[in-house]
């Protein structure tokens, strides 16, 4: 299962990559494309679910001991 996640983790990266390419090297106009609204989904889905790790993690290190803390940093 872990195999499986890293590559489709992979594919969505290299899909966003190129996917921000295009959009960044052509044209664009005032209305956005379909590939401009899926690229801001994409990139807000990333920022928040970064957020949660952030929260996450930090509820964690209270309840560690000091010693874990210091192995952490």
């Amino acid at each position: 299962m872990d195999v499986l996640s890293f590559f489709v983790l992979q594919f969505a990266y290299l899909a966003f990559l190129v996917l921000f390419s295009y959009v960044i090297l052509v044209r664009q106009d005032n209305i956005p494309s379909i590939g401009e609204v899926v690229l801001i989904i994409f990139v807000c889905t990333l920022f928040t679910e970064e957020i949660r790790q952030v929260t996450a993690h930090t509820r964690v290190l209270p309840q560690l001991s000091p010693i874990t803390l210091q192995n952490i940093t």
